[in-house]
């Protein structure tokens, strides 16, 4: 019985302090993408481009790969993986690269009511 309180006073405690300490480098670059998204959709721009740093920062190698319509995937010291994404932009293509010391760089561009990924560098 002690063991559910312990637990339940835990997923508690989880649920005031936010779901940050579960994130993964995946995940964040899913929360960068979907407030670049909702930038771009309030905005009178066509394109925006969003800047991307791993959780523990940029002083790493890293690799990033989006799938056309499917999972996300980012390497680094707390490598992840999302559809989460998928919410708010769509991927038409493959993009697939190795980062080493630098930020990423993701290209949004409106289409019509969607926007769109459509360049990853």
């Amino acid at each position: 019985m002690n063991e559910i309180k312990l637990l339940l006073a835990g997923l508690f405690c989880a649920g005031l302090c936010g779901c940050d300490w579960l994130e993964d480098n995946g995940v964040h670059m899913g929360y960068c993408l979907k407030a670049g998204a909702r930038e771009l959709a309030h905005s009178t721009n066509t394109e925006l481009v969003v800047r991307y740093e791993p959780l523990d920062g940029i002083d790493q190698v890293y690799d990033v790969e989006f799938n056309p319509d499917s999972v996300l995937l980012i390497g680094g010291k707390r490598e992840g993986t999302t559809t989460y994404h998928l919410n708010y932009v769509h991927v038409g293509r493959r993009f697939a690269l190795m980062k080493t010391n630098e930020a990423t760089f993701v290209t949004l561009r409106k289409a019509g009511d969607r926007i769109d990924v459509v360049d990853v560098r």
